[in-house]
C-alpha cells in the first residue's frame, strides 16, 4: 500500500505526476511504487490520499531542533500550534470534526517510528519565513518546546477527520528515498485507533460515504 507524504522539500524520487480532481482543486501528487507526494493544496492533497486508498500520511517538513540538531530526522508527540489563518476543517458548515486531540499523532505510526527516529515531546507550529529572535527561543524553551516548524497544520487535523494516520517529520538534511523505504519493512499491522476517529459522529447519523461528509465550502 502506499503511504502519503506532505512535504515542502524537494525529495529525490523518480515517479509520475498524477492529478486527482477534489473538491478543492486538483490535487497534483508525484507518484511512485510506494508513495503519494503532495507539495501543495493540503485540503485537495488530503482528500486525493483519502479516495485513492492511503490510510497511512506523513509530513516531512524543514524546522529547528532546539535540544539536539544532529538528527536528521526527529517527530515529537505533542504539539503547540501557533498558526493561524489556515483551512482547518473539511466541516465547516456541517456539525461534525469535534476530535479529541490526545494524542495529537497517529500513536501506531509514533510507536511504529521509534526505533528508527527521535521522539522528541513538544512540536511548535508557528508563522512567518523568518528566524525565531532570542527572546522566543527563550519563552519556547521555557514552555517545554523541542521542535519548531511551520508545516504540520491543517493536515493534523484534515488528516484526522478523514480517518486517516499522521506523523510529522521534521527534516535536518536531506531525506533520501531509502530512508524512508526502511520505514516499510516492519509489519505495521492493518488497524489503528485513527479509523475510529468519527465512529461518534457515525453514531449522531453521519453517513458511511465519506465522501457525503464534506461541508459546502471549498
Amino acid at each position: 500500500m502506499q503511504w502519503g507524504v506532505i512535504t515542502e522539500e524537494k525529495l529525490p524520487f523518480k515517479g509520475k505526476s498524477i492529478n486527482i480532481d477534489t473538491p478543492y482543486g486538483v490535487a497534483r501528487l508525484e507518484s511512485t511504487e510506494d508513495f503519494a507526494i503532495a507539495r501543495e493544496n493540503v485540503k485537495a492533497s488530503v482528500y486525493a490520499f483519502k479516495k485513492l486508498g492511503i490510510l497511512r500520511v506523513i509530513g516531512i517538513y524543514p524546522g529547528r531542533d532546539l535540544i539536539d540538531g544532529t538528527a536528521k530526522l526527529v517527530s515529537a508527540r505533542d504539539m503547540i500550534d501557533f498558526s493561524r489563518g489556515r483551512s482547518y476543517t473539511f466541516f465547516r458548515n456541517k456539525p461534525y470534526g469535534f476530535i479529541a486531540q490526545d494524542p495529537v499523532f497517529c500513536p501506531t505510526l509514533t510507536a511504529y517510528l521509534e526505533e528508527d527516529i527521535p521522539i522528541k515531546e513538544v512540536l511548535l507550529i508557528r508563522e512567518g519565513h523568518w528566524l525565531e529572535s532570542e527572546a522566543e527561543l527563550k519563552a519556547f524553551k521555557g514552555m517545554g518546546v523541542d521542535l519548531i516548524i511551520r508545516g504540520a497544520s491543517p493536515e493534523v487535523y484534515l488528516t484526522k477527520e478523514l480517518e486517516l494516520c499522521y506523523l510529522p517529520l521534521v527534516s535536518q538534511g536531506t531525506i533520501s528515498e531509502e530512508t524512508l523505504l526502511g520505514f516499510k519493512e516492519k509489519d505495521m499491522g492493518k488497524t489503528c485507533s485513527c479509523q475510529s476517529h468519527m465512529d461518534k459522529a457515525r453514531r449522531a447519523g453521519l453517513d458511511d460515504d465519506w465522501q457525503s461528509w464534506i461541508g459546502d465550502e471549498r
